[in-house]
């Protein structure tokens, strides 16, 4: 019988059936040899990897198992026994260095430096005598930092708990207590958890710093949205104290105070002021733009420039004013890329594989990374060339949990729930991967901990929460 799932078989010439089981508890991936007429079983080691998606039989009677974590494991008959692991090579994809464990085949080439790590630094139920909740480290600040990066979590039972990712110190504190001790964390989560606001809740936050009545604040906002059309507003703060507010359809407008009523009103802004992707475009020091008669132009309300906090840009993800000047945009199966200074149109980037565009992030050094539901492809700082395509054999594709970029690092990301895949991957966005196996379910949520540190979450109730540490090798 086949012992842990996923598992799978696979008909040998003249050697009888292979035999695979991955244990999810422990990931540890077993392979045997059954011969069914004999009656014999030859049971290969257990090895720490993941799901096999390619088994080949090679010439020299070896077998080669192509797994998911990017590594070709290769057995040798007599006896039957784990002879190596290797990286898996790259094969060209158009001018991309492409790695794809389904289409990979043995030979020496230049390959991606992949490790295999299930050690963790941390699992916070082994740090004290509850259990902690991880849907409720959801709903909690988990992006909430103090000055020297300790994270703030909500714990159902204890109120909060704060994590020191350096020393892997754990506090537990109650809210009024934390209120008390820690009045600037708390104050930063309540900036972290407005930008992450739905219309009503800024509604509700711009009644309470104006003492305006709520009630109107909120009907401003519901009449800016068309219910009927679907076309339903989204919003953030300015520095102003003022709410900027825009639909789909692309239209603007911004909500401050009439001074002489002390009532709030609403400003719609010029119809020929467009949206690029259905978001307003923000420049690294957090002034915003739109688009008018093919330039972009600055935003203003009531003669004043709009200014909205820097952090909102990584809450915004069709649209982001990267280094050099350039604005790339979401598009179809890729992405465009467009001089701010004169508007001009430079490149459109394929994701590849005519599959939808799901994202793009701009990592730490300026290179790009873009993604579909199969496919991450990465490009250049300086000019945007291809650099390596990195063809994930998941079922449902990377980014459907959560794309993470690290400060320090490149990207780190899952593919999150109802996959039954429980890997981690972080990678520089060129040559170096490194593959997580420590949870037993499904990851539901990464968080940065710290320039060296980032943090993984199950997405079940009572889930195992992880601490990992980024290796130097891919650190900036």
């Amino acid at each position: 019988s086949l012992v842990g799932y996923p598992n799978g078989l696979k008909s040998l010439r003249d050697r009888g059936v292979l035999v695979w089981h991955l244990d999810r508890k422990s990931s540890n991936l077993r392979v045997s040899l059954w011969y069914p007429f004999e009656d014999k079983i030859v049971e290969g080691p257990a090895v720490d990897g993941t799901e096999p998606v390619a088994i080949n039989e090679l010439s020299n009677g070896h077998l080669a198992l192509t797994c998911k974590d990017y590594r070709t494991l290769l057995y040798r008959d007599e006896p039957f026994e784990l002879q190596s692991a290797l990286s898996l090579p790259a094969t060209a994809s158009g001018a991309f260095r492409s790695y794809c464990p389904k289409h990979a085949s043995v030979t020496q080439f230049e390959t991606i430096a992949v490790s295999q790590m299930s050690a963790r630094l941390l699992t916070f139920d082994e740090a004290g005598t509850w259990r902690w909740k991880a849907k409720a480290w959801r709903y909690a600040g988990s992006e909430a930092w103090m000055p020297d990066r300790r994270v703030l979590f909500g714990d159902e039972e204890i109120g909060r708990v704060i994590l020191n990712p350096e020393d892997r110190s754990i506090e537990a504190i109650s809210e009024d207590e934390l209120d008390e001790a820690y009045p600037d964390l708390v104050s930063l989560e309540q900036e972290q958890l407005l930008l992450n606001a739905g219309p009503a809740e800024l509604a509700a936050w711009f009644a309470r710093t104006h003492a305006v009545s709520t009630s109107e604040t909120t009907s401003l906002v519901e009449s800016f949205s068309d219910n009927d059309k679907r076309l339903y507003a989204r919003g953030i703060p300015t520095q102003n104290d003022q709410i900027l507010l825009w639909r789909p359809d692309g239209r603007l407008a911004v909500i401050d105070v009439n001074r002489d009523r002390r009532a709030p009103q609403l400003h719609h802004l010029s119809d020929q002021l467009k949206l690029l992707a259905g978001e307003p475009l923000i420049d690294p020091n957090g002034y915003v733009y739109c688009w008018r008669d093919g330039r972009l132009e600055l935003l203003s309300a009531s003669g004043e420039p709009v200014r909205v906090p820097v952090a909102v840009r990584d809450r915004l993800r069709n649209v982001r004013w990267c280094r050099d000047d350039r604005v790339v945009v979401r598009r179809g199966t890729g992405v465009d890329v467009f001089d701010a200074e004169t508007g001009q149109h430079e490149a459109f980037l394929d994701g590849g594989h005519g599959l939808s565009n799901w994202g793009f992030l701009e990592l730490a050094d300026g290179t790009l990374v873009t993604w579909s539901r199969r496919t991450l492809r990465s490009w250049t700082a300086d000019n945007y060339e291809p650099v390596v395509e990195l063809v994930d054999p998941a079922e449902w594709g990377p980014g459907y949990c959560r794309v993470q970029p690290l400060s320090q690092s490149g990207i780190v990301f899952a593919v999150g729930k109802y996959s039954l895949d429980r890997r981690i991957l972080l990678w520089d966005g060129r040559d170096r991967l490194i593959v997580y196996s420590g949870h037993t379910r499904e990851v539901g949520f990464i968080v940065e901990g710290s320039d060296q540190h980032f943090i993984t979450s199950e997405d079940e109730h009572n889930g195992d929460i992880l601490l990992w540490q980024v290796p130097t090798a891919l650190r900036w």
